[in-house]
């Protein structure tokens, strides 16, 4: 099967770039991130083999959930046409065979510096029950750099020490012989363990120093009996200047019985470490990297990676056992993953995520039909309806604030989580209402990163309160930043806390780079990534001031908040006060009532709308020309509500033909003529911008034209590549008819935006033509698939099709970006 060219799960295959014994490696790269990876594809030999299929997989699903620096990514696993895949980092450099070959023997410095980050990322496999059971320097990369960097890779005959099902029998050999520990040699498959890892990591650290291998032999089985019986010659026999403790060390990770080597990677680390400094050898390459502190810190270091790894594993474990945590925070990676809107999920695989939590599908179903009631007429009635009229992005950032953010019951920090939930939804709002603005192409991932930079802290406070209490007291009598406090008491930031928790989620990186993004503000921010970090920060500060600052100081600090932000916005305060009225009308209206908050009891949301219950019709708000001229120092106690111009009354066919002079050929006019012969009441023209690259409504008749004609823009495709019902209709120049917008066969054929924008459950689209002029599309949006007009009623329609393609409209619709739904 010819790869290249291939999609696997986000990624397009481009070239090969290696061959191995399991498999091949091939280049790819995302389309729309242009971020490139690597993936390893299985051959097709092996892959008819299961128990080797089973075990590509395991290594996938292993290296996955190994998220550390010394340990390469994989970002997705899969399967297709039959071969087996995981989509990993791309690593520039060399691996460490390579490496030692060129460069060995090492000094004793280098030696450390290297075994040291390998220790690093076997500790981290071991403590999440993993066993390499193949590590060699071929499976050790050294990234390209001035800073040290190795990252382990190839975890492809891993042991899961507590699976509950064996796949390798008792007696079957797997791994390398040249650096193969006693037990591993034998097929003593149950005496296997984070020891026979150490073993390897010594005949590493033996040819590093020395140059040459442990035991050396042509025949693979007498070099595995080499291990299991000859002893291992003296490092200092052959390179006398290496310290005696160094050598021991290294020599003690060959002993012939496991309990006999060092009892954990952490500890070797340490003794190494320590070896040195005993030595007083300088270690100028330790130094020089700030993947690996000096000796004198090292202990240090690995007690606090140690710790904040404790911290996680036990927030994570009383968020298990306790009882108002929902089943959907178990799968909450799987949806997250299946939402992905570039994955190859179907709407109904990531209902079936959803629907594992019977409480979260009802919410999530109440919370889209309260939002989109006037859309939808509060017709939405199950999961896969949702996902389609929605879109991933939307449904997975509903499902995740109503799984996470909610309240808790009775207990005395009630308030104080009520005031946490409520303030990070409200700045996910106020972020997606701020996107555009903002540069940002999509709102869902800038109210998601927003609704989710304050995660630590919050977990904290619901499930850690006695260390929340202890937290607050520090920061109360030190004065303390939070991430200090929390630093002293917990041995971990909350917002670094929060990120690991997310990464164990499986939350996207966007969201987990928000929330531990340093301060951009003021700086140039030229990355989306960037723009998003600095507008989830930007609007957690904003509800943060609100919340706490006094009605006297509020404008003076929200002016000081607005300079700091100007690179990313420009806003008055007459903007923001109004931005937080409809932030908050937004947040009442989507989760208040479905999560059980009391909003009245919340400080942000009373400070917010203080004015809605003075004011009885509050004027309208200026536009932004009108707003630029206006003086600034609102009075925000005194900001009212937007309140949007009233829509005028849809003009009838009668009414028209009494203002419309005989032989009118606007748009109009036309398009009040198709509706009356189409027996039809909502209608849009649509018309190709300057690039061909869109289609855009022009005009429109019926309730909903006025709300659609400034938002609906549709993808054009290419006249060859062209898959999608609308691209189709206009490069074809021929008439289309969806009777069902919600079945398998239309969501696989109808642009995502249509049912993010229009979302009518059954749809017509009449190619209009004319000599000269561009094609135009007639969108004829009813409520069901009897409601749509006969053959005959569109057969009459042939000169009003003319008349809708020659008529002018304001103008040619403009290439742009994307508008932000609403």
């Amino acid at each position: 099967m010819d790869l290249i060219g291939r999609q696997v799960g986000n990624y397009v295959v481009e070239r090969p770039l290696a061959q191995g014994g399991m498999g091949s490696v091939f280049v790819a790269s995302h389309p729309t991130l242009g971020r490139q990876a690597a993936v390893k594809f299985l051959s097709e030999e092996l892959c008819a083999r299961p128990e080797l299929a089973r075990r590509f997989l395991d290594e996938a699903r292993v290296t996955a959930g190994l998220r550390h620096p010394n340990v390469i990514d994989i970002f997705d696993f899969g399967e297709i046409e039959g071969r087996l895949y995981y989509v990993m980092e791309l690593l520039s450099g060399r691996d460490l065979a390579a490496a030692v070959k060129a460069e060995a023997p090492y000094s004793v410095g280098d030696t450390v510096a290297r075994l040291i980050q390998i220790c690093a990322g076997l500790q981290a496999a071991h403590a999440a029950g993993v066993v390499h059971r193949d590590l060699k320097p071929e499976n050790v990369f050294v990234l390209q750099g001035d800073e040290l960097h190795l990252k382990i890779m190839d975890f492809g005959v891993a042991k899961l020490l507590e699976a509950t099902e064996v796949h390798t029998s008792y007696g079957q050999i797997l791994g390398t012989p040249s650096h193969m520990a006693p037990e591993q040699a034998m097929g003593h498959n149950d005496e296997i363990s984070a020891s026979t890892d150490l073993y390897a990591l010594g005949v590493i650290g033996y040819q590093m120093l020395t140059g040459e291998p442990v035991f050396s032999h042509s025949s693979p089985v007498t070099l595995l009996m080499m291990h299991i019986n000859d002893p291992v010659r003296p490092i200092r026999e052959l390179r006398a200047d290496v310290d005696p403790a160094v050598a021991s060390l290294i020599e003690s990770c060959l002993a012939k019985r496991p309990e006999q080597r060092p009892q954990g990677a952490r500890l070797l680390a340490e003794q190494l470490v320590e070896a040195l400094r005993s030595a007083a050898r300088p270690a100028p390459e330790v130094r020089a990297t700030p993947l690996l502190p000096e000796p004198e810190a090292l202990p240090r270091r690995i007690d606090q990676e140690n710790s904040e790894q404790h911290t996680v594993n036990r927030l994570l474990a009383r968020m298990k056992r306790s009882g108002d945590f929902p089943a959907f925070g178990q799968n909450l990676g799987e949806v997250s993953k299946r939402a992905d809107f570039q994955s190859s999920y179907s709407s109904a695989q990531l209902g079936e995520s959803i629907l594992k939590d019977y409480a979260l599908t009802a919410k999530l179903l109440r919370v889209v039909n309260l939002t989109y009631a006037n859309r939808f007429g509060g017709k939405v009635y199950s999961v896969k309806h949702a996902i389609v009229i929605l879109g991933f992005e939307r449904v997975r950032s509903i499902a995740l604030s109503i799984g996470v953010f909610k309240a808790t019951g009775t207990r005395p920090t009630d308030e104080r989580v009520a005031d946490s939930a409520i303030a990070s939804l409200v700045s996910g709002e106020i972020a997606r209402s701020l996107a555009a603005a903002a540069g940002i192409d999509d709102p869902e991932q800038a109210l998601v990163s927003a609704m989710f930079r304050n995660l630590g802290q919050h977990l904290v406070l619901v499930y850690l309160p006695e260390l929340y209490d202890r937290i607050a007291k520090l920061r109360e009598t030190k004065r303390l930043p939070l991430d200090a406090a929390s630093q002293r008491v917990l041995g971990i930031s909350v917002q670094k806390l929060g990120a690991m928790v997310a990464e164990r989620w499986r939350l996207p990186v966007s969201v987990t780079g928000a929330m531990t993004a340093p301060a951009l503000a003021g700086q140039r921010l030229m990355r989306q990534e960037d723009r998003v970090n600095a507008l989830a920060r930007f609007s957690g500060e904003l509800c943060e001031l609100v919340a706490s600052e006094a009605p006297g100081a509020r404008s003076a600090a929200a002016n000081s908040l607005l300079a700091r932000y100007r690179e990313l916005l420009t806003l008055t305060e007459e903007e923001v006060a109004q931005l937080l009225v409809e932030s908050s009308e937004s947040f009442r209206k989507r989760y208040a009532g479905i999560l059980g908050f009391d909003v009245k009891r919340s400080r942000l949301l009373r400070n917010a709308v203080a004015v809605e219950a003075q004011t009885e019709r509050p004027a309208p708000v200026p536009g932004p020309a009108e707003i630029a001229h206006q003086p600034t120092g609102v009075d925000w106690a005194k900001a009212g509500p937007r309140v949007p111009a009233a829509k005028p009354a849809v003009a009838r066919l009668d009414l028209v033909r009494e203002v419309v002079p005989e032989g009118d050929s606007s748009l109009a006019s036309a398009l009040a003529l198709a509706s009356e012969l189409l027996g039809v009441e909502n209608l849009l023209v649509l018309r190709a911008t300057s690039r061909a690259d869109e289609l855009c409504a022009v005009a429109g008749c019926g309730p909903e034209a006025e709300e659609l004609v400034p938002i609906l823009r549709l993808p054009l495709g290419a006249p060859r590549q062209a898959t999608d019902v609308f691209s189709l209709a206009f490069y074809g120049n021929r008439d289309r008819t969806i009777k069902d917008a919600f079945s398998d066969f239309a969501t696989a054929r109808v642009p995502q935006r249509y049912y993010e924008t229009v979302g009518a459950p059954a749809f017509a689209l009449l190619a209009c033509s004319g000599s000269g002029v561009p094609t135009s599309l007639l969108l004829v949006m009813v409520e069901s698939a009897d409601q749509l007009p006969s053959a005959q009623r569109v057969a009459e329609l042939a000169q009003v099709r003319e008349l809708i393609a020659k008529a002018p409209a304001v103008g040619t619709p403009p290439a742009g970006p994307r508008r932000a739904v609403p």
